[in-house]
C-alpha cells in the first residue's frame, strides 16, 4: 500500500494532499429495552453519514490560492466533488505555503448534490495569497474587506474561516436524511503578528471581536486580533 492522500476534493494539481479521512458514521440505531434490562429490538441504521476531514498545502505556481479554488469561494455551499464543505479554513504563515483544512460531508440516503443549496460568494473576503508569506498586499486591496497594517507592524499568520452558519439535514419519514439547506455565511479571520492590534485597520465590512497586546523584557510587542465578517446568499 503506497504512502499518499487522497485528493479527497479533486481540487487539482496545485494543491498537494497532506492527509484526508473517510470516516463513516452510523451510530443512530433506535433501540428498545426490554422489561427486564435486556436489549429488546434495535433498527439498521439511520441518517448513515460519511465524513471527510482534509489538510491540503497550496505551491501556487501559476496563480494565488483564491483564484485556484475559484467555484469553492465564489459558490461556497456548494457540493465539490460529491461532498458539502461544513468548514474551510485558509491559513498563510510566514513560516510556510498557504494550508487549506476542514472537513465536509455527505448522506447514504438523499445525498447532497450540485444545485440544490444556497451558496454564497466569500472571494471577495479571502486575499489571493501564493506562496511563502501572509498576503498584506492584497488583503489591502479587498475593497470593503480591505486589512491593512502600519509601517511599525506587521503580521506573522493570517487565518480565515468559513462555513454556512446554519446547514440543515432534515430528516424524512424513516429516520434517514431527506434534505439539506443552508441559511446565511460567516468568515472570520484571526491575525498574528509583531507590532499592537491598533496598527492594522479593517474595512468597513468586518465586525472587529477581539483583540490582545502582548509585551515584555525578552521579546518585541506582538498582537493578535480577531474579526468577521456575514457574506448574503447568491
Amino acid at each position: 500500500m503506497a504512502i499518499e492522500a487522497t485528493d479527497i476534493l479533486n481540487l487539482g494539481a496545485e494543491f498537494s494532499s497532506q492527509s484526508s479521512s473517510t470516516i463513516v458514521d452510523q451510530s443512530t440505531r433506535p433501540e428498545v429495552t426490554a422489561a427486564d434490562g435486556d436489549n429488546a429490538c434495535v433498527s439498521d441504521p439511520k441518517n448513515i453519514i460519511t465524513r471527510y476531514p482534509y489538510n491540503y498545502q497550496h505551491c501556487g505556481t501559476t496563480n494565488g490560492i483564491k483564484t485556484d479554488l475559484g467555484v469553492v469561494l465564489t459558490t461556497f455551499g456548494e457540493v465539490v466533488d460529491s461532498k458539502f464543505i461544513d468548514t474551510l479554513s485558509l491559513a498563510f504563515s510566514n513560516a510556510g505555503y498557504p494550508v487549506l483544512s476542514g472537513s465536509a460531508h455527505n448522506h447514504a440516503s438523499n445525498p447532497h448534490t450540485t444545485g440544490n443549496l444556497a451558496t454564497f460568494n466569500v472571494a471577495p473576503a479571502i486575499p489571493d495569497g501564493q506562496g511563502v508569506g501572509v498576503p498584506v498586499t492584497d488583503m489591502a486591496a479587498l475593497a470593503t474587506y480591505a486589512i491593512t497594517f502600519a509601517a511599525t507592524s506587521k503580521p506573522s499568520s493570517a487565518t480565515y474561516d468559513i462555513a454556512v452558519r446554519n446547514h440543515v439535514d432534515d430528516l424524512g419519514a424513516e429516520g434517514d436524511h431527506f434534505q439539506g439547506q443552508n441559511s446565511g455565511c460567516r468568515v472570520g479571520v484571526s491575525i498574528t503578528g509583531f507590532g499592537v492590534s491598533g496598527d492594522v485597520t479593517f474595512g468597513a465590512a468586518w465586525f472587529v471581536d477581539s483583540n490582545e497586546n502582548s509585551d515584555s523584557n525578552t521579546e518585541s510587542d506582538q498582537f493578535t486580533v480577531s474579526a468577521y465578517t456575514y457574506i448574503d446568499k447568491i
